[in-house]
Parts: structure tokens; C-alpha cells; sequence
């Protein structure tokens, strides 16, 4: 493939301000999950982490443990 194949949408790339950015923050988020949760025997495992991680869910309830500090774990 040319440049002059694909230049109108390379000129289009330009002019539209549109970035992979947060595209490539959800996957670095995704390829930590992927180290947590090696090991693990399931694909579910993995998406189920992935989700903890990079999903901001903020309607979870607080982590019930306590460090030996007496602080609360998050």
C-alpha cells in the first residue's frame, strides 16, 4: 500500500484532533491484569480482573480487612 492510497485519510487523521490515547491506557491497565492474573486456569480470571482494574467501578463496598496497623486495606 502507497501513501497516495491512503492520503486522504491520512490528511483526514489530522484534521479530526482524534488520539489512541486512552486507547492505550485501558490496554496498559489490561496488561497489568494480565500479570495479576497469571496462573489463573480461566480466561474469566483474567476479565474479571481486568474489569477491578480498569473499570472505576465505584459502587464497590469498602475492603473489610484491616492491616496489622489497624489501617483499612483498599
Amino acid at each position: 500500500m502507497t501513501l497516495k492510497a491512503h492520503w486522504d485519510g491520512i490528511l483526514n487523521g489530522f484534521d479530526s484532533d482524534l488520539s489512541n490515547g486512552s486507547v492505550e491506557a485501558i490496554n496498559g491497565l489490561i496488561q497489568a491484569a494480565k500479570a495479576r492474573a497469571r496462573g489463573y486456569r480461566k480466561a474469566r480470571n483474567l476479565i474479571l480482573m481486568a474489569y477491578l482494574i480498569a473499570g472505576k467501578l465505584s459502587h464497590l463496598p469498602a475492603s473489610p480487612y484491616r492491616t496489622t496497623s489497624g489501617a483499612i486495606v483498599e
